[in-house]
């Protein structure tokens, strides 16, 4: 059922007496929180992904921490990079806390409410992004040459501080692409609840 026949009955029902409505908009309030949550099956999916790759990623980098304990030019860059991931980890639980979670008895506020915070955590990722992609970008090149072909790249001071100043204006544009095209499904959703929330006014 597309979100306008879902609208379509929830105006219906709006308008129905109170004594046979009951039901039916019970039934229609499932509806909706079936068809909202259907919306988040690509989010869900993505922060799945998301949530295995920096716990795989953070099993690496304590390895790499222990292996470089007394290194501190090594240490502390997969320490910085470690805060990051744990960063990384928290919104992602956070998200599937949202996904799967029921925090309401009113089934259109709660996917209203969880539609609201997706879209401000989204909107967040990209901010936080201006941020991290240059400050992550020199540490993991350091840590990732030195694990993978033991090379120190404190040899190359000048590289590391082109891959730092270069890394600027890839975030800029990452972020600009990220801006320019939200999720789509998740502003569909946003869309619907509001008409609903308009229609109970």
């Amino acid at each position: 059922m597309e979100y306008r026949e879902l609208s379509q009955l929830w105006q219906e029902d709006s308008t129905a007496p109170k004594s046979s409505n009951l039901l039916s908009r019970k039934l229609i309030n499932e509806a909706i929180t079936s068809k909202v949550g259907a919306s988040f099956k690509e989010q869900k999916f993505s922060t799945y992904f998301e949530l295995i790759s920096n716990i795989l990623w953070m099993c690496f980098l304590v390895s790499f921490m222990k292996q470089e304990l007394h290194a501190l030019q090594f240490f502390i860059p997969a320490l910085i990079l470690g805060l990051a991931s744990l960063l990384s980890l928290g919104m992602a639980g956070y998200q599937l806390w949202l996904y799967h979670g029921s925090h309401s008895d009113d089934a259109v506020l709660d996917a209203q409410r969880k539609v609201m915070k997706l879209q401000y955590l989204e909107a967040l990722d990209r901010r936080l992004l201006w941020l991290l992609i240059p400050v992550l970008s020199t540490p993991f090149l350091i840590v990732l040459a030195k694990s993978l072909a033991g090379i120190d790249m404190y040899l190359f001071p000048n590289f590391l501080w082109q891959i730092g100043l270069g890394s600027i204006p890839i975030s800029a544009i990452i972020v600009w692409i990220l801006k320019r095209f939200p999720s789509k499904k998740l502003q569909e959703a946003r869309d619907f609840l509001d008409e609903l929330d308009q229609m109970k006014e």
